[in-house]
């Protein structure tokens, strides 16, 4: 304490926030009390910390912010000086937030904000916490390739279209090489440059009809699209390109304009015949229908002669790779030894690690992450084996459990310590018992394996015992290549069953607003041979299946919870579907000439997950029941015939401004307007976006009412009550905190309501009685959400006009 009786208080526990804080003052002195202040109130609030980026950072166009603070459960925004809102979100009620630009940042440098709007403290005090003087810089890179459709201009022309492949920019029609494995993909760059009518450059929408074709004729089992490869697997490792490979560089290529678009294609081969070579060119079709492909007889290069142009590359197959003990491609580690006892015995652990190198080389290849074996094992009297996958420390097995030596065997070979990622494990396991044998089995393979360059591995493993009585800890183990991966030999083709399996898309469109409500309707179409069946357990089986970015195929789930960002349902709501059209067509729907064609619905519907996820391919999955053995199947062109899928993708939520886009408009339904008494009805709907009215479904108003005398007097009587009917209702709800008295009666119900439209109900009275803490905590604002017909929300505050005697007397909307 200063002397003249000043001092400073510090809090050393956190209050909670969003809410007021109230604390005395106690003076104490020899445990007596000199003084106690009265009742202070604080509102206890976290200022906005941004957490992931520091000012001066270079960012994306589409960068994400995120961060902690501000008022909880209101909107907070991400604004450039000049008043743009690049991006919003709401502040989660842990009080964190991540905002993505909805709007391309522009490059260069630029200064950036975030605010909220002001909020209303206790009896109207207005507090903003946020200066909007603070900015932030950073430095926004410059986009290669459009991440967003300009739709200010439309292309008619190229001015610029070059191809060419990854491994050999700037390289005039160089030769590449792939492995022929149906896995590993050449990364064709396909770069150009569209204009309009005008002359000016104009972007080209991602979704753009393009892709690698033949310079002219090709035939073998290759296939082009936009698929990247999944993660993990690596191009083909090109060291360096020969005098046949690169025939040199050619002037034109290296003049590129500055603002390109660049496009990837992906191309892979299979089954393909060694040293098969096919030269491509690309095709590019504008969205007016104009079609180019880079094979016209003019001058090599991407600038091209009068709208034509000519460049390629070749791809060479290279047949995958075998991995032997006598290439030096199979490499087997010495083992490592542990022990323990079980049930009373020793049991030993030999562990051994098997890797990769390039065949002939010193140069290590890795396993795939994907690599995963079935379960087996060799077994030799009193030994056994297991595998490990790469990196992992469970062991696949498959160790009969019927006896002591069993039970220990497969406790010791339960897992491994200190897996090598990249490679797999063969481990042997011995038991000192040996009054016990198992039946000899002493094959067992490695299957399902896969290089980093989609090459198909699969080993063998040969375990022969010694003389287990003499000496339990005697074998010898034989490791070596057994060829590619091989199909499952009892699993009949799915075309010997089913003569079509199908999916498509029955809504306008293939996309939907990720809102977790609204629907598009996707149908699975199953059609037997004429001499097949489908049971009704089979067309349950069919499922909707996506793959993630290692390859792996997983269940589209069925039920919400928020956290997920696509998934279905087998029932229809209300929602409309999107008001657009599809993006790309959707496979030919079966035509159910037969009563034989069997279907199966799902409303595929997406939310606002981060990271975001605007693009979804589907692929059927089906189970077969042979004599009750099930045989699972993919539309992912692993069956011959079958390679069916669709994209899905999310739209925009499109913004809804006040008062541009609401419809409010007021009807005076009871009473005088300039008396006392009056009922005013205001009906609502949204305006202008999508539709000229945009109808309501549902709402939810917070409070559910306000009230406002004209003049805050324990003598006052005339005031204005407020209450709200959900759409299309004739059923009003209000405030049940609001005091009223016993002679005024509110209106019950709305008069001639609007179909899609909320109804705002202000009745005027002056037989209402002052009650201060409803002047003082009812009167407003009321924050409406409601849900459109399209599944999106909208929050809206609903206010007097002001605190005047007047302002009671009408309604505003912001």
């Amino acid at each position: 304490m200063g002397g003249e009786g000043h001092f400073a208080l510090r809090l050393t526990h956190e209050p909670p926030e969003g809410a007021y804080f109230t604390f005395r003052v106690i003076l104490w002195l020899n445990k007596g009390v000199l003084g106690v202040s009265d009742p202070r109130k604080v509102w206890m609030f976290k200022p906005t910390f941004l957490e992931n980026l520091t000012s001066g950072a270079v960012i994306k166009p589409f960068q994400q912010f995120e961060g902690t603070g501000g008022f909880r459960n209101k909107e907070i925004r991400l604004v450039s000086e000049d008043g743009t809102v690049y991006g919003r979100d709401t502040v989660s009620d842990i009080g964190t937030w991540a905002i993505t630009p909805i709007t391309e940042l522009p490059a260069g440098s630029v200064q950036l904000r975030i605010e909220q709007d002001p909020q209303l403290i206790g009896n109207g005090e207005s507090k903003q916490w946020i200066k909007k003087d603070i900015y932030h810089s950073f430095e926004v890179e410059r986009m290669a390739s459009n991440s967003r459709i300009s739709e200010a201009a439309s292309a008619v022309s190229l001015s610029y279209l070059l191809v060419e492949t990854e491994a050999f920019q700037g390289q005039q029609d160089a030769s590449a090489r792939i492995f022929a494995n149906g896995v590993q993909k050449c990364v064709a760059l396909i770069t150009l440059q569209a204009i309009d009518s005008n002359g000016i450059v104009t972007l080209l929408p991602d979704n753009l009809d393009i892709n690698i074709v033949p310079y002219t004729v090709a035939s073998g089992n290759w296939v082009s699209n936009a698929i990247a490869p999944a993660a993990g697997f690596l191009p083909f490792p090109e060291q360096r390109a020969s005098a046949e490979d690169a025939k040199g560089l050619h002037e034109s290529l290296s003049v590129v304009p500055t603002n390109y678009q660049q496009f990837r294609r992906y191309v892979t081969y299979n089954q393909m015949p060694e040293g098969t070579v096919i030269r491509f060119a690309a095709r590019v079709k504008l969205p007016n229908g104009v079609e180019y492909i880079t094979n016209a007889p003019v001058q090599y290069g991407g600038e091209g002669q009068n709208g034509r142009f000519n460049s390629s590359f070749q791809l060479r197959s290279v047949e995958p790779l075998q991995y032997t003990p006598q290439n030096n491609g199979l490499v087997v580690s010495e083992y490592e030894e542990s022990s323990e006892v079980i049930e009373g015995f020793t049991t030993r652990v030999h562990k051994r690690n098997i890797s990769l190198r390039y065949p002939g080389t010193s140069t290590i290849v890795n396993f795939h992450p994907s690599s995963d074996t079935a379960p087996d094992s060799s077994l030799h009297d009193n030994k056994a084996t297991a595998f490990g996958n790469p990196g992992l420390v469970v062991l696949k097995k498959d160790i009969p459990a019927n006896n002591q030596l069993g039970r220990a065997l497969n406790k010791a070979l339960e897992t491994i310590l200190q897996p090598q990622s990249g490679a797999i494990t063969v481990v042997v396991g011995m038991y000192a018992r040996v009054a016990e044998s198992f039946p000899a089995r002493q094959v067992s393979y490695y299957t399902k394996g896969l290089d980093v360059y989609g090459n198909p591995l699969r080993f063998i493993v040969s375990l022969t015992s010694s003389n287990p009585q003499r000496d339990p800890w005697v074998y010898t183990l034989n490791i070596g290549w057994a060829g590619g991966q091989v199909q499952d030999e009892d699993k009949p083709p799915l075309g010997n069953w089913l003569s079509n399996l199908n999916i498509a898309i029955d809504s306008a469109s293939n996309r939907v607003y990720p809102n977790g409500r609204q629907q598009m309707k996707v149908t699975v179409s199953v059609e037997p041979l004429m001499s097949q069946t489908v049971t009704d357990e089979e067309l349950e089986s069919a499922k909707l299946l996506v793959r993630d970015a290692s390859g792996k195929f997983t269940l589209l789930p069925e039920a919400a919870n928020g956290s997920v960002a696509w998934f279905f349902s087998h029932e229809p709501n209300n929602y409309r579907e999107y008001p657009g059209t599809k993006d790309s067509p959707s496979p030919a729907k079966v035509e159910n000439k037969s009563s034989a064609v069997r279907t199966r619905v799902f409303y595929v519907m997406a939310n606002t997950v981060s990271p975001a996820k605007p693009l979804e391919t589907l692929y059927v999955g089906i189970t077969r029941y042979v004599d009750g053995k099930p045989y699972n199947y993919i539309t992912d062109g692993s069956e011959s015939g079958f390679d069916a899928k669709v994209e899905v993708r999310t739209a925009e939520i499109p913004r809804f401004k006040v008062p541009d886009n609401y419809s409010f408009v007021s009807t005076l339904v009871d009473g005088n307007g300039n008396s006392d008494l009056f009922t005013w009805q205001y009906s609502l709907a949204g305006a202008n976006v999508q539709q000229p009215e945009v109808a309501f479904v549902s709402a939810n108003m917070a409070p559910a009412g306000m009230i406002q005398w004209d003049v805050k007097s324990p003598s006052a009587t005339r005031a204005s009550h407020v209450g709200f009917a959900q759409p299309g209702k004739v059923d009003v709800v209000y405030n049940t905190s609001i005091r009223l008295g016993s002679v005024f009666q509110p209106v019950r119900q709305v008069k001639n309501p609007k179909e899609g439209h909320v109804t705002l109900v202000l009745q005027g009275g002056n037989t209402i009685p002052f009650d201060a803490d409803s002047a003082i905590n009812q009167n407003g604002p009321c924050v409406l959400n409601v849900v459109d017909v399209y599944g999106n929300n909208h929050q809206l505050r609903i206010s007097f006009k002001d605190a005047s005697a007047q302002g009671r007397l009408e309604l505003v909307l912001s």
